[in-house]
């Protein structure tokens, strides 16, 4: 019996709802050779261009350190605001859970959004100019004389267009913050859809990087405008025109903060600094290859994790009502659901992946079999942690520094010495020997402990999950 109309329009709309659908389209798209775009950028650009395009992204990712981790802080102190806080604090939730009946704290999300708004205007501010001072110089570097003043120029637009998307980024935090996830995916997918129409046009009217480039900057730019008008339209008018600058707000979000900057630091290391060392090292062609690799391996990381992230504000408001039985529940659900997920691309990219680069016609392709599954090995691993390490900073605490700063500090070294003896193995070998130099099951024990979970009440939790998996990935 074929289902009737009104069946169909209820799905419809039950889809439209679902922050999980709305989250996984905009992952599938969120790396910038994703689905659409990754096709005709790899028929219609040189390995060497392409190779210039990696670069550019892997050096605008140094934006990451400037953030200072405050747009995870800001989008966790959103959501205690809105779970009723009446005040931050630097370490910690207080003594007392909020009453679950309690409402948002108008006053002090108005005056956070003050504070926020001019922290990432000054940073910014200072973003483009370090962009435009050492990124222009290594980005010349790497080509030709007689090609140097075209690809200088692009990258300086580039750089102003990264920047304003950066100057951004804490509004799309603070519309998180307040659980407001399906209208930032959404924001989130059209920016990406622009981006991508606006290259894929300019690509087939033969634009090359300069088409890459301005899909970026308009894509990044409505993401700016359209998180920001979202957002405005949560506050309450009145409290939002009372609140101004509050540098008390910035002295107790700084000492999570700067951890979590020192956190995003080593991050950038282990996830784009290779990138910049094989294009050194490697030539821009190979560096092309190792940075379509690592994209892809991250496309199936974020895929895999977007199931815990979209549910990380509802996470920070149930830590402010102390229910550690309900972030149990849904940490259970969401570790199956990573594993499962990521299990699935991993197979898929290795069984399909260079197969289907080859009847694209692409001029890129993946770097050898074995590279790419050790890749994947060690993200897995990376990102497997990072569910627990998300899990104990919901918290409000971060204890995972040293172990942090270590691995940083081993790719940031090792990688440069490795590379020129065993090529892409080089790059792979110096992210294993960061992981070697702390203990990985930290992480894991730590997160647990913080919603007083063992080993065995965390296996019984994952065992119940399956029962409710379809409803939790499709119809939440």
């Amino acid at each position: 019996m074929r289902p009737t109309l009104p069946r169909w329009r209820r799905i419809w709309e039950r889809a439209g709802r679902s922050a999980a659908l709305w989250s996984l389209t905009a992952t599938v798209l969120r790396v910038g050779n994703a689905v659409l775009l990754l096709p005709i950028a790899l028929r219609s650009l040189t390995p060497e261009t392409f190779g210039l395009w990696t670069t550019f992204l892997a050096a605008a990712n140094f934006l990451s350190i400037l953030d200072l981790g405050f747009s995870s802080i800001v989008a966790r102190g959103a959501g205690y605001f809105w779970a009723g806080a009446s005040s931050l604090k630097a370490y910690g939730l207080g003594d007392e859970p909020v009453e679950a009946g309690a409402g948002p704290n108008m006053i002090g999300l108005a005056k956070l959004t003050r504070t926020v708004v001019r922290v990432y205007q000054a940073t910014a501010l200072a973003a483009t100019v370090l962009l435009l001072a050492g990124g222009t110089f290594w980005i010349g570097s790497l080509v030709g004389v007689a090609e140097r003043p075209v690809v200088v120029a692009a990258w300086i637009v580039f750089a102003a267009g990264v920047a304003f998307q950066f100057a951004g980024v804490g509004w799309g935090a603070l519309l998180n913050g307040v659980g407001e996830v399906r209208r930032a995916f959404r924001i989130l997918l059209v920016g990406q859809l622009i981006n991508y129409a606006v290259s894929i046009a300019g690509l087939m009217l033969g634009g090359g990087l300069w088409a890459l480039i301005a899909g970026n900057f308009l894509g990044g730019a409505w993401q700016h405008l359209a998180s920001r008008a979202a957002f405005r339209r949560q506050l309450e008018p009145k409290a939002h025109r009372a609140a101004s600058y509050d540098p008390e707000i910035v002295r107790v979000l700084l000492p999570m903060s700067w951890r979590m900057g020192v956190s995003n630091a080593a991050g950038f290391f282990t996830h784009s600094y290779n990138t910049l060392v094989s294009s050194q090292h490697l030539g821009l062609a190979a560096s092309a290859s190792f940075g379509l690799t690592q994209n892809c391996v991250f496309l199936i990381c974020q895929t895999a994790q977007m199931w815990w992230t979209i549910k990380l504000p509802e996470v920070n408001q149930l830590r402010m009502h102390g229910d550690q039985a309900a972030i149990i529940a849904i940490f259970s659900q969401r570790w199956l659901l990573f594993v499962t997920t990521y299990l699935v691309g991993a197979v898929a990219l290795l069984a399909f992946g260079d197969a289907l680069l080859s009847r694209m016609g692409a001029r890129v392709r993946l770097v050898e079999t074995s590279a790419v599954a050790l890749l994947l090995l060690f993200w897995f691993l990376e990102y497997h942690a990072s569910l627990f390490v998300l899990l104990k900073w919901s918290q409000n605490e971060n204890p995972f520094l040293p172990n942090i700063i270590v691995a940083g500090v081993v790719v940031l070294v090792c990688s440069p010495v490795l590379v020129p003896w065993l090529g892409y193995y080089g790059l792979i070998l110096s992210l294993f020997l960061a992981q070697a130099t702390y203990n990985h099951f930290r992480y894991i024990r730590s997160g647990m402990e913080s919603v007083g979970l063992d080993l065995s009440s965390l296996a019984r939790a994952i065992r119940l999950a399956p029962r409710r998996l379809w409803r939790t990935a499709v119809a939440e």
